[in-house]
């Protein structure tokens, strides 16, 4: 049997998390409208990914400015992706 004083911390806890997890839900909406995204963007697999991987950055991350993105990014993800399929391939056949 849990204490009264773990109950109330449980409980504050959870209303932690929803608040968070209102704002997060508000944040993501707010970004779609205001750059005037397709709202069906959010459902693409890319957006979880994004959410499940920031999960585990540190405060210190800094988001990538355009220049990176359309350039050295994305050279070097296309990069890891062939390797990466083709050693994944090279493993499994």
């Amino acid at each position: 049997m849990i204490t009264i004083d773990v109950g109330i911390e449980r409980g504050k806890t959870m209303v932690i998390r929803k608040s968070n997890s209102a704002l997060l839900e508000m944040e993501i909406m707010d970004f779609f409208h205001c750059d005037n995204l397709p709202d069906r963007a959010v459902e693409s697999n890319c957006l979880y990914k994004i959410l499940g991987v920031a999960k585990v950055v540190g405060s210190g991350f800094t988001i990538p400015s355009r220049k990176e993105i359309g350039g050295e990014l994305h050279f070097s993800w296309n990069c890891f992706k062939i390797y990466f399929y083709k050693n994944i391939s090279f493993i499994h056949s």
